[in-house]
Order: C-alpha cells, then sequence, then structure tokens
C-alpha cells in the first residue's frame, strides 16, 4: 500500500514563516486538501493561523478541538441547526439564498458572514451592483452580523491576480463597511504581491492552502522564500521493471484511484519521468543503465493529488516531526 509521508514540523514553519512576511494581514489557513486531518491543522495552528477554512462541515467538525475560529465556504443544502451551532464562526456567501438559510439556523446568537464578490474569476461571488441591496439586507438581521467582504482570485493555472485584486480594492472603498470589516483578497496566489507590498492597502486577510501545505505561490508556482516544498512524499512499490522497445520502463503500485485529476513528479535520480497514468498504477521511465534495485520509489505530489491522497482509503499515512 503506497505511503504518505507528511512532515508536520515543515508545515508549522510554513505557516509561521508566511505570516511573518504579511506584515499583519490575518491568515485563515484554507484545508479543502488534507480532508479533515487534524494532526496537519493542528500543525497550522501552532504555526500561528486563527481561522480554519474548509467547504466541507464535515472536515470542520474534525478541528472542533481546536483552538481556532471555523469559516465555511457554500453552506451545504439541507443543513440543521444542530451540524452548525457551535462550530461554525464565519460563513462566505456568495448568493442571497444562503443568507436566508443561515439566518434560519441561528435563533439564540448571532452569526458571522463575508459576502463574496465577484472581480472577474466567474466563480463565487455577488456582481458590485447587487451589493448595496444585499448588504442592507443582512444589517435588517437579528440573528446574522456583517463581518465584511472577499474575493476569490485565480486559486491555479499560473494566473497573476493583479486586475482582480485592484478592482477589489475599487470596489471596497465605495462600500460602507462596519469598522474591522474583514476584507479578504484572495488565495496563494497573491502571496507574491503582498511581499512585494503591491496589493490594495484596505486588504487584511488572505485565505491560503497551498503554499503553507508545498511552500510555493500558485501564481508563478515558484518556492516561496523560505518554506520547504517537500512536506509531502509520496512513497509507492515499484512492482515490475522490462525492457521495451529500447527503454526501460517500471511499472508502480499507485494509480489514478489514489491521486485523482493531480501529478507526481519523481523524486529518484533513477527515474526521468512518468510515461502515463492508469487507474491503478503508473509506470515510469528509468535511465539507461540503471537497474533500479530499489523496492520503493518516492514522488511529491501537486495540489490536486495531495487532495486525492489525503481522501484515498488505499494510502496509508506517516507523520514525521523533523
Amino acid at each position: 500500500m503506497p505511503v504518505l509521508s507528511i512532515d508536520l514540523q515543515k508545515i508549522k514553519r510554513n505557516t509561521s514563516n508566511i505570516i511573518r512576511r504579511l506584515g499583519g494581514i490575518e491568515l485563515v489557513a484554507v484545508t479543502k486538501a488534507i480532508a479533515g486531518d487534524k494532526k496537519i491543522a493542528l500543525a497550522m495552528v501552532e504555526g500561528g493561523v486563527t481561522i480554519l477554512l474548509d467547504s466541507r462541515l464535515s472536515n470542520l467538525k474534525a478541528y472542533k478541538d481546536l483552538p481556532v475560529k471555523r469559516m465555511l465556504l457554500r453552506l451545504p443544502p439541507n443543513t440543521k441547526s444542530s451540524d452548525v451551532e457551535n462550530l461554525i464562526d464565519y460563513y462566505l456567501v456568495s448568493n442571497t439564498e444562503d443568507i436566508i438559510n443561515i439566518e434560519k439556523l441561528y435563533k439564540s446568537k448571532p452569526v458571522s458572514i463575508i459576502l463574496l464578490i465577484e472581480t472577474g474569476f466567474k466563480r463565487e461571488g455577488f456582481l458590485e451592483d447587487e451589493l448595496r441591496e444585499v448588504i442592507a439586507q443582512v444589517r435588517k438581521s437579528k440573528f446574522i452580523e456583517f463581518a465584511g467582504v472577499a474575493t476569490c482570485t485565480d486559486c491555479m493555472n499560473r494566473c497573476d491576480p493583479k486586475d482582480q485584486l485592484e478592482l477589489f480594492g475599487d470596489i471596497v472603498n465605495k462600500l460602507d463597511l462596519p469598522e474591522g470589516a474583514i476584507v479578504s483578497g484572495g488565495n496563494s496566489s497573491a502571496l507574491p504581491r503582498v511581499f512585494e507590498n503591491n496589493i490594495p492597502n484596505n486588504i487584511n486577510q488572505l485565505r491560503v492552502g497551498e503554499s503553507i501545505l508545498l511552500g510555493h505561490d500558485t501564481s508563478k508556482y515558484k518556492r516561496l522564500l523560505g518554506n520547504a516544498t517537500d512536506v509531502f512524499k509520496l512513497k509507492a512499490e515499484l512492482i515490475e521493471t522490462r525492457a521495451k522497445d529500447g527503454e526501460r520502463i517500471g511499472v508502480v503500485a499507485v494509480g489514478v484511484q489514489d491521486i485523482g485529476a493531480g501529478d507526481l513528479t519523481a523524486l529518484d535520480d533513477e527515474v526521468l519521468g512518468i510515461i502515463k497514468k492508469y487507474s491503478d498504477y503508473i509506470t515510469v521511465s528509468i535511465k539507461k543503465g540503471c537497474s533500479l534495485n530499489k523496492k520503493w520509489l518516492t514522488f511529491r505530489p501537486d495540489y490536486y493529488a495531495l487532495m486525492a491522497l489525503n481522501s484515498s482509503r488505499y494510502i496509508t499515512k506517516e507523520y514525521l516531526d523533523s
């Protein structure tokens, strides 16, 4: 069975390193890629985060005993008060239906919501001309507190969020926000701009997952200074090697059922790269002249592979404390 090795100390250091360089901007740790793994979430908390964000209630329930606040992206259908009571501190909301449903869930104490604003990514978010009416609706509620606004910048695909962040900053300046309001300006793709002091000065929060877990930004996929990029390593069994058509091929016992839509990077010097992915195994190209007597090969997962590996029942986890 493949083994996912996880270095908890490196997660802690990556987290604290980002916080140190944010210069007072609040860091929210996005935990969608760890599938409710409490040990990894705890390492983020020990690194300094005070809010954990996920889109799955079951994941946030796993963190219920951690000394942090919890933020939910998208309210699941048919949610009951008992599912979220004393669990969710903030909701990221992008439609009026969710606002109405959240209001129905809370009758004893208010809960905070953050309105997502569309800035060109075409994902969640209210349009600019909808905002004043929506904010007025929220302010009439007895059980909802208007905590602030947020936007979703492109979280993959090597996108520089410059235009989105500037538009977001301009929209925020036109709004009547409460004192101390959260202005949450995107994710890991925004970090290089933050480190260069090149974002709107009204942004006071970022929601970051990949840069904590994999150590790089998502605008250029470059390592962030000081962050570890080898937090996660996948060890999988080499089950067969053969010479075929002048190339030496290795068959490795990990496949699409484990890594989903993601990719792996081979870390062994003898391996040139991955040839093809199949349902339950992959094939790799082996350097000429290498006998490759190893029983196990090591790979670094990308973000999508990491999400799948943390969710797969075919993967064993080992935790390191370097």
